[in-house]
């Protein structure tokens, strides 16, 4: 995506929900890219409010829940494969 001038931005597909997209991000991610300047992980997800009122947890994929998956498993995956970039 062109953003004006010298500047741009280049979108990867990564669904934080499912740690599997992580691999493929990564590898997209250094095909394109030989460095990462800055790295900030903000992205999260709450599915409190389901247990508060009896809903289902989401299991995603599999036996992950997701809260623990987007909030951490994902994350940390994400970084230990960006960490080399960081340099």
């Amino acid at each position: 995506t062109r953003l004006g001038g010298d500047d741009c931005a280049t979108v990867l597909r990564l669904d934080l929900s499912d740690v599997a997209t992580v691999g493929p991000f990564l590898r997209a991610f250094e095909a394109r890219f030989d460095a990462l300047d800055i790295l900030v992980n903000n992205g999260g997800v709450s599915t409190v409010w389901r247990a508060a009122t009896g809903g289902p947890s989401l299991v995603w994929p599999g036996w992950l829940e997701e809260t623990f998956t987007v909030n951490h498993l994902s994350h940390f995956a994400l970084t230990l494969g960006l960490l080399p970039a960081l340099g």
